[in-house]
């Protein structure tokens, strides 16, 4: 769905239209889900925040502004906000943020050696993602596991864009010297 879709959806949920604001969470839910998912260590936990991001967009509706900026900043930073407070209550425990081997590696290969090579490969990644900063991390993520783009990424973190070039060029450096050092690339 597009985004002015998007915005579209937001303004009639504003004015009431509960079916509208339902549209958008069947649109954003993955995503986001997702976002939070790579940050947690359990699928509950990405459960109950990811419904607390869009129970607090809906119950801030009223107060919600559509301007040219992009609704999914807003979405993103409120599940960013929500992450961040989960933390200082120390309620979850934050975790390299690339679960990538229960997400992203295809358990439904039939041939068994390539499985292994799979996992293997995202066991790297994700060891190699929790030596990295946190930011460099959280950029990486958003960039290519996300597909934001950078000036996207720049909205939902409030880094300049040229922090996030940064911080990816940085993080992409530091990745390939992990993986070359542990014979992976």
């Amino acid at each position: 769905m597009m985004e002015r879709e998007i915005k579209n959806l937001i303004i009639r949920a504003k004015q009431g239209d509960k079916e509208a604001f339902g549209r958008v969470y069947e649109e954003l839910l993955a995503p986001i889900y997702r976002y939070i998912y790579f940050r947690v260590k359990d699928k509950d936990m990405a459960d109950d925040i990811t419904q607390e991001v869009f129970f607090k967009i809906y119950r801030s509706l009223d107060g919600f502004k559509v301007t040219d900026d992009s609704p999914l900043k807003f979405f993103y930073t409120v599940a960013r906000n929500l992450l961040i407070d989960n933390y200082r209550k120390e309620i979850i425990q934050p975790i390299d943020p690339a679960l990538v081997d229960e997400i992203y590696v295809n358990e439904a290969e039939n041939n068994p050696e390539e499985n292994f090579e799979q996992k293997d490969r995202a066991e790297a990644l994700k060891d190699a993602l929790s030596k990295i900063t946190e930011s460099e991390s959280d950029i990486l993520t958003l960039k290519f596991l996300q597909d934001f783009s950078n000036a996207e990424i720049s909205q939902i973190t409030g880094k300049s864009e040229e922090a996030v070039r940064q911080l990816q060029s940085r993080g992409l450096k530091s990745l390939r010297e992990i993986l070359k050092k542990n014979d992976f690339i």
